[in-house]
């Protein structure tokens, strides 16, 4: 049975739901195909099938002749070996010779995108073109294919079911939104947040035109609410996040509630971060503790058996993995349960359908609802669902079977994120800032481009340490220095946006002759100013080079430097000059003629 299930899953995390399809020569023309509905997602047996999308030329050249038509393998797939065979064969099948089932486009320009759309009849009944999907509990492969000139130049496909006897399925809503609150600011589920950490306009958006639909739907499922979802609510303070915080806590309430981590991480992408303690972070409830008593579920997406040891530690009810192949399943005294997310793409989403059948039959997948969409696709008359509890009733299998996990990239920008903190004066608490940042950079919220988006925006505050000028070392033009007072005034102005923490460090061409200590320490506010008086010293006559450089706790240098001509007058007494970058030679030729004509008129007071 698990040899069966294992094959399939590999399968699954093949299959092309939508794109082109991989060439040889990246000079070759190619279409970008990008299926945004399909409609049914499974056969019936009247109607037809519509595929509805886009193509866009990302070459310099443009494509002539493009038409995009409508294929379907009439093979039925019934076993996890046949649909992998047939998935991972590299073209596509017979198109549709019906009358809606290819669409001329003409020419496409580069950069340009055209939209289609080509159907054809589900009825087998249709003598003119029936597609011959007609086989029960069996799964068919479909998809379009984009040509120019009679050449394949894109495609797209998906596996479309044909149900017969009922699958088994449970469901579990998950309330998350994309982490809102900036991990540099706000230490999670630790103190109330306030509304200026958030982009109140995105969340507002997010309440409205996904999350109340969704609570909607938890009232007749199961539910799994992220606790950095109460805190950006809380946070966000309006009417209509009160209320919603006020139905969500009645639902919570009610059975079939879980919580789950902070952000809702994917392990695969917060493990690749290089955090060792990253379930720290993960592993709080919100400031109010609202959901302290609900036991914890794991939606991990992809695990390894190293992910779950450290999971157990957070001792949840269940890990729901997206790579398990088999039934559910206890390692280290963690129930791994077989999971994946209903997509919000109808043609993706077809793809679920064949899983649902095949592997529904005899270890139901946990379908994860985290869109308006995929409400309406989770919804399927030969669907039956079963509780999460029920679920975990069931008696566990034996052997445990987890595919390889993905890679994801690390998370990019960590030296800049180290540099801020100890820009800050908080290096001591370095790692569990990184742990938050990369709890939540990892959320599974995100889609697309999104991550990357949030990171930079968070990264703002340490960005602005790019700029030279951020901080700078200052000296007036001129300072009247006495054998009682040699002092040397320095300042430092900090135009960033967060405090600072550093020290002024000084470097001698010849410290055998001229030395300034290093200053100690100093905090600035932010956007504040602090001038420093130091002493130079000496061991010998002459003039001395001396550079100034800001830098940070740990000695890294910030900022430009500034150089200063010393000149010992007598040992122990210093004068200095500050040399400017336009004119440092003649202010050293001054300095020194100075110097001789002192000398002159001493003599001749001897004389």
């Amino acid at each position: 049975m698990g040899r069966r299930i294992s094959l399939f899953l590999v399968v699954l995390m093949t299959i092309l739901c939508a794109g082109a399809p991989s060439f040889a020569d990246e000079q070759a023309p190619r279409l970008d195909v990008v299926v945004t509905q399909m409609s049914p997602q499974y056969v019936t047996t009247t109607g037809e099938i519509s595929i509805i999308g886009t193509v866009k030329n990302p070459g310099s050249s443009a494509l002539n002749n493009v038409s995009v038509g409508l294929w379907r393998d009439a093979t039925p797939l019934t076993t996890p070996a046949q649909l992998k065979t047939a998935l991972d064969q590299p073209g596509g099948g017979a198109v549709s010779n019906a009358s809606g089932a290819s669409m001329n486009l003409g020419s496409v320009e580069p950069g340009e995108t055209k939209n289609f759309k080509v159907s054809a009849s589900l009825d087998p009944g249709n003598d003119s073109e029936p597609l011959w999907l007609s086989q029960q509990d069996a799964a068919y492969r479909i998809g379009v294919e984009a040509r120019s000139d009679g050449l394949l130049v894109g495609a797209a496909r998906t596996a479309i079911v044909n149900p017969g006897s009922s699958a088994t399925t449970a469901q579990l809503v998950v309330l998350n939104s994309k982490p809102a609150l900036n991990p540099l600011t706000h230490t999670p589920g630790s103190e109330p947040a306030t509304a200026d950490l958030l982009d109140a306009d995105a969340l507002s958006a997010d309440l409205s035109q996904r999350l109340e639909p969704l609570l909607r739907a938890a009232d007749s499922s199961d539910v799994l609410v992220d606790p950095a979802l109460i805190d950006q609510l809380t946070a966000l303070g309006t009417p209509q996040a009160t209320e919603f915080l006020t139905r969500l806590k009645a639902r919570i309430s009610k059975s079939g509630a879980y919580r789950g981590l902070y952000n809702s991480p994917d392990v695969a992408t917060v493990r690749a971060s290089g955090t060792d303690k990253w379930l720290d972070a993960a592993n709080r409830v919100d400031a109010e503790g609202v959901v302290e008593r609900l036991p914890l579920i794991v939606s991990a997406g992809e695990v390894s058996g190293q992910d779950v040891e450290v999971l157990a530690a957070a001792k949840p009810v269940a890990v729901l993995a997206r790579n398990l192949v088999t039934g559910p399943a206890v390692l280290d005294g963690v129930r791994l349960v077989a999971a994946d997310s209903v997509p919000s793409n109808s043609f993706s989403a077809a793809g679920m359908r064949a899983r649902q059948l095949i592997f529904g039959k005899e270890n139901p997948l946990v379908t994860l609802v985290a869109s308006p969409q995929a409400i309406v696709d989770s919804r399927s008359g030969w669907l039956e669902t079963v509780s999460i509890d029920g679920l975990l009733s069931c008696q566990p299998e034996s052997e445990i079977n987890l595919s390889s996990t993905s890679q994801p990239s690390k998370m990019p920008d960590t030296e800049v994120l180290s540099r801020w903190v100890t820009f800050t004066g908080n290096s001591k608490n370095y790692q569990k800032i990184l742990d938050s940042v990369a709890n939540a950079y990892a959320s599974s919220a995100f889609t697309g481009s999104q991550r990357d988006a949030w990171l930079a925006k968070v990264l703002e505050p340490a960005r602005a340490l790019d700029n030279p000028n951020a901080v700078q070392l200052l000296a007036t033009d001129t300072v009247t220095t006495s054998e009682k007072d040699n002092a040397l005034p320095v300042t430092i102005v900090n135009s960033t946006g967060s405090p600072a923490l550093l020290r002024v460090r000084f470097d001698s061409d010849n410290d055998q002759r001229v030395w300034i200590n290093d200053t100690s320490l100093v905090e600035l506010d932010a956007g504040e100013q602090l001038t420093l008086r130091v002493n130079p010293h000496s061991k010998a006559n002459g003039p001395v080079e001396v550079r100034a450089q800001l830098v940070l706790e740990d000695g890294q240098p910030i900022g430009e430097p500034v150089s200063f001509l010393v000149t010992a007058t007598k040992v122990g007494n210093v004068a200095w000059v500050l040399i400017i970058a336009s004119g440092a030679v003649l202010l050293t030729v001054t300095a020194w003629r100075v110097h001789q004509v002192r000398r002159k008129g001493s003599t001749h007071v001897e004389d």
